[in-house]
């Protein structure tokens, strides 16, 4: 063999090994769907009544589809319990969470089932848009059960 040969193969393997390596990322909390009935890792939470449910509908752009916008609503009005407009997408997971099955056992929801008055648990990662209300993407909307 010579000299270019003996040196090539190593460095081929080395680079190979290095582009195979590389290649694996893990997912964010809001890129993968959690298993059922389990809740993505999240940044932060408000529980509140929801006040505005928006059905948004669907387009041909790129990306999570929207499905809606909810406003969601904290009790008692202090600096820290702001209102929240969250986008839906079909990223997002919905769920009813019943305190009467077991404990707080969480049942798949859809969209269309989100009414104003309804009190929710929206979990959120990501960018919070400055505005008012201010404005994120929900990674979970958890309805609570009223009898709780």
């Amino acid at each position: 063999m010579t000299l270019t040969r003996r040196l090539l193969l190593p460095l081929a393997t080395l680079l190979l090994t290095g582009v195979v390596g590389c290649g694996t990322t893990s997912p964010g909390p809001a890129a993968s769907k959690p298993s059922a009935n389990t809740l993505p890792k999240v940044e932060g939470t408000l529980t509140g009544t929801l006040k505005d449910v928006t059905t948004i509908e669907p387009s041909a752009d790129a990306g999570p589809k929207p499905l809606g916008t909810v406003l969601v609503d904290p009790p008692g009005k202090s600096a820290a319990a702001m209102p929240m407009v969250f986008e839906i997408t079909a990223a997002t997971v919905l769920f009813r969470q019943y305190a009467g099955q077991g404990d707080g056992e969480l049942t798949a929801i859809e969209f269309s089932t989100l009414t104003s008055g309804m009190t929710a648990r929206v979990g959120y990662s990501g960018p919070v848009r400055e505005s008012f209300p201010a404005q994120a993407t929900g990674d979970y909307l958890v309805l609570e059960d009223p009898e709780a």
